[in-house]
């Protein structure tokens, strides 16, 4: 598996991880829920390229963009100075969507 297939199955795991989360009433259950969901966002990283987070936000690059230009995603400059997306408002909004 590639890398970018990894960033893809941990982002969309973090997700249903939330997503399960917020059906769950037990307490216990829902802070084992939110660890899993850190650990995931953290083997991430930081940020993730624009393609893999449209990807999990179901949407183009195009729109992408212009949910940035709105506010509604944080970005950050990778090492190699591109304009990435902040992995956790990444999680966040495909929450939302998906809720």
């Amino acid at each position: 598996m590639g890398r970018h297939s990894d960033i893809d199955r941990a982002l969309a795991d973090a997700v249903e991880l939330r997503l399960v989360a917020l059906k769950v009433s037990e307490p216990d259950a829902r802070t084992q829920l939110a660890r899993l969901t850190r650990r995931r966002i953290i083997e991430i990283g930081p940020s993730v390229p624009k393609t893999r987070a449209a990807k999990a936000l179901g949407v183009t690059v195009p729109a992408l963009d212009r949910w940035i230009a709105r506010g509604a995603l944080k970005t950050r400059r990778s090492t190699s100075s591109r304009e990435e997306i902040d992995t956790l408002s990444v999680v966040e909004l495909a929450v939302e969507v998906a809720s």
